[in-house]
């Protein structure tokens, strides 16, 4: 498989002008796109190079030493000629290059032993083996065999030529020993590369179903995050109508209800006129059962207006223990009707005012209070109102029923109680909890619990301190 380069670009030169050069000298033919044609032609250019060098030294510097050997013009015109295939590998037809060197190379020596008048001239064909080296080198093995043939078809008819009938067996068994050596070496080399390109074969194909694989899991997550998104989208929407639907309702609801509740105390005051005590405890069940439904009515009214984005954080200034004191107040019946006690305790440091929506306070407090009064039948309340370095705290803790382990992970979702057994037992709807947690996160603050199973829990708001003049703005 031919591997191609589309784009040249020029390398930085680390080794000065030197190096610059000799790349300058050897670089192939731009028409080479084939990475193995573009190392064999710069191979080719800079062997010949380095041959030219060498056999000019040669030429030149050998009379230098031999006085009796004349300078060499037969080897000067090889070497000039060597610019001819020079010129060849610099284009895309640097094979003919190849060929014409080796042409030239083989007729020098061949020359040289026709001419020579040494005792033993074949030895000159010994340096045929140069020959079949520099094919095996830059051609494929149907270059090296012909090259070969060639060199062989020369040394078999230099006996013929020459006058002394030249022994020529030694130096053809050299080059045929070369030359196998030579073809074992090509059909190993090409073996190898064979293997390398079935190797990166392979490793082009696992990467393009990868690839695949990547493109198609990508197009599917897009279809799931599509799906999710509308998915998403509907779901809001279903929730934004239920939202609305409920607020609505409760608005429906609450109207009659107060209508009922107002019927029923102008009945138990007498204003209506007098009533028997038969009819007087029936219409004050109605009226109990009344206010409860209104507070089921108003939690499920602030759990819409949460979940629609409509409930609304009003800062201004207030007086945290005069709060507090109507928090005892408020709560204090409920401590009688079960004969508990009821504590309330609050920092001497407090300050006298804060910023804050004290009826979302109230809201909170009130709720934490009534589910402590309403899971404790024996023992006590107790109300703490601290105050930390940034932050203040309510704390409402009884020694009532307790929480299960597992029930404190969801105690304070919509519509959750510890079990089926309390909701019997004690009521509500499982509103509360989670209208006091989302209102702690609209005031910027927290809401923990801590119990032990039948001793007793612990709940604590945590809220930013803010005692500034300036009121804050309203946050919805």
């Amino acid at each position: 498989m031919a591997i191609t380069t589309s784009t040249l670009t020029k390398p930085v030169d680390p080794d000065g002008s030197a190096g610059a050069l000799w790349r300058r000298l050897v670089q192939p033919s731009a028409e080479l796109t084939d990475i193995g044609e573009r190392h064999s032609a710069s191979l080719f250019c800079g062997l010949l190079l380095v041959f030219a060098v060498l056999g000019i030294v040669i030429i030149v510097a050998f009379p230098l030493f031999d006085h009796t050997s004349p300078l060499s013009l037969p080897g000067l015109l090889a070497v000039g000629l060597m610019f001819v295939p020079y010129a060849l590998g610099r284009t895309r037809h640097y094979r003919v290059g190849v060929v014409i060197l080796l042409t030239i190379i083989n007729l020098t020596i061949f020359y040289s032993v026709m001419t020579s008048t040494s005792a033993r001239p074949m030895n000159t064909f010994y340096f045929m083996v140069l020959t079949v080296v520099l094919a095996g080198i830059l051609f494929s093995v149907r270059g090296t065999v012909v090259t070969i043939i060639f060199t062989v078809a020369l040394m078999l008819v230099a006996p013929f030529v020459h006058p002394d009938n030249l022994n020529v067996a030694s130096p053809i068994s050299l080059v045929i020993l070369v030359s196998c050596l030579v073809l074992v070496l090509i059909q190993h080399r090409n073996s190898l590369e064979r293997e390398r390109q079935a190797e990166l074969r392979a490793a082009l194909q696992r990467a393009e179903n990868a690839n695949s694989a990547l493109h198609a899991a990508n197009a599917e997550m897009l279809h799931k995050n599509q799906e999710l998104a509308r998915a998403n989208a509907l779901a809001k929407e279903h929730a934004r109508l239920k939202s609305e639907f409920m607020a609505t309702m409760s608005h429906e609801l609450r109207t009659p209800l107060n209508a009922i509740r107002g019927f029923c105390g102008i009945m138990l005051e007498g204003m209506g006129g007098e009533i028997d005590e038969e009819a007087r405890h029936m219409v004050g069940r109605i009226d109990a059962n009344g206010t409860r439904l209104l507070t089921l009515i108003n939690d499920v009214l602030d759990i819409a207006k949460i979940e629609a984005g409509r409930m609304e954080i009003v800062n201004e200034t207030f007086a945290p223990r005069d709060l507090v004191k109507r928090w005892q107040t408020q709560m204090s019946v409920l401590a009688a009707q079960k004969n508990l006690t009821f504590e309330v305790q609050i920092d001497p440091q407090f300050p006298d005012t804060l910023i804050g929506d004290p009826e979302r306070l109230t809201q909170v407090a009130v709720n934490l209070l009534s589910n402590a009064f309403k899971f404790t039948e024996k023992g006590g309340v107790k109300l703490e109102v601290r105050r930390e370095e940034a932050t203040w705290e309510i704390v409402v803790s009884d020694s009532g029923i307790g929480i299960p382990p597992h029930a404190i992970n969801f105690i304070f979702d919509e519509f959750r109680q510890v079990d089926g057994s309390s909701k019997r037992s004690f009521g509500g709807s499982g509103l509360g909890l989670a209208i006091v947690r989302n209102l702690c996160r609209m005031m910027d603050g927290s809401i923990k619990v801590s119990s032990v199973l039948g001793q007793g829990s612990t709940f604590t708001v945590t809220l930013p301190l803010q005692s500034t003049a300036e009121p804050l703005p309203v946050v919805s």
